[in-house]
């Protein structure tokens, strides 16, 4: 587990899924039913093959908490369609200027050459 201020932490489940035999999605459910019964706080749970996934994905859910689960398969046409704001990290600052070269996507960001 690694804390992400202000109010988030990331959680590496690989060996949880073996012990509890489930699937991801199954997982962050019960992660977020426990959270709520436990502590009374709901959650939003983004899983997906790498962090950067996972986190786009929880910032998706809307308040006050869900689950969502992108396939490792998926990954790379469910990021396409999504605002370049919706990537971690990309300020106010940096998707205007990827919108003054006319990327608004993320998908679009993928495509352009370094």
């Amino acid at each position: 587990m690694q804390a992400v201020p202000p109010a988030a932490a990331l959680v590496e489940l690989k060996g949880a899924l073996r012990y509890h035999g489930t699937d991801t999605r199954r997982l962050g459910e019960m992660l977020r039913v426990r959270a709520i019964s436990c502590l009374g706080v709901d959650v939003r749970v983004g899983i997906g093959p790498t962090v950067t996934v996972a986190a786009t994905a929880s910032a998706q859910l809307a308040p006050p908490g869900g689950v969502l689960a992108v396939i490792p398969e998926e990954a790379a046409d469910w990021l396409a369609g999504l605002p370049v704001e919706a990537l971690r990290g990309i300020g106010p600052r940096q998707a205007q200027v990827l919108h003054d070269y006319a990327i608004h996507a993320v998908g679009l960001l993928a495509a352009c050459s370094r």
